[in-house]
């Protein structure tokens, strides 16, 4: 069963618009904006992009199975609950801001978003275990109108680029 915190999180995420704010400044974050929707695809596509979400999830768990190993157990079956709880709702609300703002989203985008959410989840599953960290902030960025595109900067010393 999953925490209310994490279902609050996803009937928030299901009620406000997507996209709204892309390419406008994020006050009171340390982010790269991205200049327009070209650049954010290159972004979003890049390899060093997939590494970053790979080593968060990896450090998260290796946090968890460190400080729980038999609460750790139940990753798998959490990542299903969580999977069924979004169900469809973050392609559609992606595609319903692009459309919106006249963009076309290729399909790294929808799967890079459906892992940031998926992990955020994951991320308030276990917060009692470590708090949220990394994947917290992609879903603030969308909360806020904002798409999290990429990495600038190294793993552990670099920014979120977002448009």
């Amino acid at each position: 069963m999953l925490t209310q915190t994490t279902h609050d999180l996803i009937s928030r995420l299901a009620s406000v618009p997507w996209l709204i704010r892309l390419g406008q400044p994020d006050t009171g974050r340390d982010v790269t904006i991205l200049p327009d929707w070209e650049t954010a695809m290159k972004y979003c596509a890049h390899q060093s992009w997939v590494y970053v979400l790979m080593e968060s999830r990896n450090a998260l768990c290796s946090l968890i199975h460190g400080r729980d190993k038999e609460a750790f157990q139940d990753w798998s079956n959490r990542v299903k609950e969580v999977k069924v709880a979004l169900g469809p709702m973050p392609r559609e609300r992606l595609s319903d801001g692009a459309q919106r703002q006249s963009l076309d989203i290729p399909k790294p985008v929808f799967d890079t978003v459906e892992w940031c959410l998926l992990m955020a989840c994951m991320e308030l599953e276990y917060a009692a275990l470590e708090p949220p960290r990394f994947y917290e902030a992609t879903t603030d960025a969308l909360l806020a109108g904002h798409l999290v595109c990429g990495w600038s900067g190294t793993y552990t010393e670099g920014r979120f680029a977002m448009m």
